[in-house]
């Protein structure tokens, strides 16, 4: 639901663009995977872990905290996957966009 929104929010603020289906998600879950915004938003759900746990919600709490880092620790984790395998799919000729 979240990347519907955030596609159609970005189609509306350029009236010209001719995407492809499924682009302007793409985008949106590329921003969110390789950008700050998955380390803030992850920061946030953590947070609100730690929050549930203090209100005697143990259980909820501990999983909102464990999917919060995840959450935060993703950015990292594929940035660092895409500079290892850039440098390898160039050298074996394969043509993806890194």
């Amino acid at each position: 639901m979240a990347l519907v929104l955030g596609a159609f929010l970005l189609l509306c603020s350029n009236p010209f663009a001719q995407a492809a289906t499924g682009e302007a998600e793409l985008q949106l879950l590329e921003l969110f995977l390789t950008s700050s915004y998955g380390l803030a938003i992850g920061l946030g759900v953590a947070i609100y872990g730690i929050f549930k746990f203090s209100q005697n919600d143990t259980a909820g709490g501990l999983v909102l905290v464990i999917v919060g880092a995840c959450i935060t620790f993703a950015p990292g984790i594929l940035n660092g996957v895409r500079l290892f395998v850039c440098p390898i799919t160039a050298a074996l000729g394969v043509n993806i966009s890194c």
